[in-house]
């Protein structure tokens, strides 16, 4: 929508002048105090951290700057240290070299590629096999711990019946035992389902996560969500199924991605669920542990093992940095129309 801005007065090079033109509304990002004036996204992108704050606040955040500088250094070091071992032959690796040192913490002499090659024919190593465990573990198990809590908390936090608090209070004293505790009692089980040591166990294990730890942020956002957006799509002849997936939970989306990144991040790293439930089936974090403690009581080739970790690295070190600012950004998405 275009309106005449005849009468407005906006700052052009720190002067206000008078314009006759239009002004869409989406280059609008808000208006001053006085309701009239706006303020366009291109002037606000002008106003850097920087410009508005004194100079003490500038010299503390260069100091801040400065530490998160160093951290980050400190994190991409021992992933540019694996990367440099990866590269070495087994000789090398343990090796000293004259002015370089220990050669673990030096350069390759030679750069040897085929050390990525030999992890895929490695006798000792299905990389391929455990690639795809991997991603089935991943993808099967976050699918289903966040499609199924959202369902739960849902219906307990929006729906009024009969041991709906005492279905919540269970919950709650159920997370809140420790899962060393639990350990047990889930192998005999899992162990009776047929589903112990075979893929069938993270599809199996998911459809118990409708009562995890997200349970209770889901819980606490849609008891947030006012009641006006379920009447009003009532009165349009919605149902509850409608309600629930083109009304309420896109409002819930940013919480249900950034839960979803970490969460397929955290199952991707996952080695002590898998090597206790499906030992038989490996994934590249358990089976490279179990290569490593090989390595550990033998003269084994410790390059090809870190190829290995750092092909393994990639896909959740690649997917925090694509959507490492949606996970930072939390973003409220409003819909009611007077």
């Amino acid at each position: 929508m275009k309106i005449s801005r005849d009468a407005l007065l906006l700052p052009v090079d720190g002067l206000e002048q008078r314009k006759m033109e239009t002004v869409d509304f989406k280059d609008v990002d808000h208006y001053e105090e006085d309701g009239v004036t706006p303020v366009f996204k291109k002037h606000l992108k002008e106003r850097t951290i920087l410009t508005k704050r004194t100079r003490a606040d500038k010299i503390l955040f260069g100091i801040v700057f400065v530490i998160f500088l160093i951290q980050s250094i400190s994190l991409f070091i021992p992933i540019a240290w694996l990367f440099m071992s990866s590269l070495k032959m087994p000789n090398e690796f343990f090796s000293v070299q004259p002015f370089l040192g220990h050669s673990q913490s030096a350069l390759p002499l030679f750069w040897e590629f085929e050390n990525y090659i030999e992890i895929f024919s490695n006798p000792n190593f299905k990389f391929m096999t455990m690639l795809f465990n991997s991603l089935w573990y991943t993808l099967t198990g976050t699918a289903l711990e966040i499609f199924l809590p959202t369902m739960t908390a849902y219906v307990l936090s929006r729906y009024k019946f009969f041991g709906r608090n005492f279905l919540y209070t269970l919950i709650v004293i159920t997370l809140m035992i420790p899962i060393v505790g639990t350990t047990g009692a889930a192998l005999r089980f899992f162990g009776f389902l047929r589903v112990y040591d075979t893929l069938m166990f993270p599809l199996v294990a998911g459809l118990g996560g409708g009562f995890s730890g997200i349970f209770l942020v889901y819980y606490g956002f849609f008891k947030t969500i006012s009641e006006s957006y379920s009447e009003a799509a009532r009165i349009d002849g919605a149902g509850h199924f409608t309600i629930f997936f083109r009304i309420i939970l896109p409002q819930a989306a940013p919480i249900i991605f950034t839960y979803a990144i970490t969460q397929a991040i955290g199952r991707w790293n996952d080695y002590i669920s898998v090597l206790t439930y499906m030992k038989s089936h490996p994934t590249l974090a358990s089976g490279l542990y179990e290569l490593e403690k090989e390595q550990m009581h033998s003269d084994g080739d410790y390059p090809v093992y870190f190829a290995g970790l750092f092909l393994s690295l990639l896909p959740p070190v690649i997917l925090f940095a694509t959507f490492s600012q949606k996970i930072m950004t939390s973003v409220s998405i409003g819909g009611l129309k007077g």
